[in-house]
């Protein structure tokens, strides 16, 4: 008689036909952590990039601002104490031009403002100073006072960020 073979008699090995839950869950719990990893570098990437935007945002309009003072400064030929109602300080700065007209540069309520006040009707303009944190202030210095300094002070997160622009009443020729 004849006895049927088996595949263990013969030594064949069982085949795995799957993963087993334990190797599965290892599985999942790795790209779960990997997927959080990749999640947090994407937010902390877009903080970083928001801020340089921000910084950037600021230069640029502090770059603005410093050429429309300088070249309202250098076309300047005085920078009078008082002129109607406006009275130079600190917050307010005066400036004659040689043909009479004045330009008032006014810092009141969180925004700075140019006017120019001619014999026609006067024009004012909001003028940006970067982010809502700026303070600002006017000083002359030097002989004759002709060295007008506007300070922007900015504050982020409780850093301090001074910028001073400065230009010579009448320009480098004076």
């Amino acid at each position: 008689m004849r006895i049927p073979s088996t595949p263990r008699s013969i030594g064949v090995t069982k085949c795995r036909l799957g993963f087993s839950l334990v190797e599965m869950l290892v599985v999942i719990v790795g790209l779960s952590l990997l997927l959080s990893l990749t999640a947090g570098i994407i937010v902390v990437v877009m903080k970083i990039e928001r801020s340089g935007a921000d910084a950037l945002h600021s230069l640029i309009v502090q770059k603005e601002l410093a050429d429309q003072f300088r070249s309202d400064v250098a076309n300047a030929s005085a920078a009078p104490d008082e002129f109607g109602r406006y009275k130079a300080g600190p917050e307010c700065l005066l400036l004659r031009q040689d043909d009479g007209d004045v330009i008032v540069y006014q810092w009141e309520s969180g925004t700075l403002e140019r006017s120019l006040l001619s014999q026609s009707a006067p024009v004012r303009q909001p003028l940006p100073v970067g982010s809502a944190s700026t303070v600002q202030n006017f000083q002359r210095s030097g002989r004759d006072h002709r060295l007008v300094t506007l300070r922007l002070i900015e504050t982020h997160g409780g850093l301090i960020h001074p910028v001073d622009i400065s230009a010579a009443l009448g320009g480098d020729l004076r």
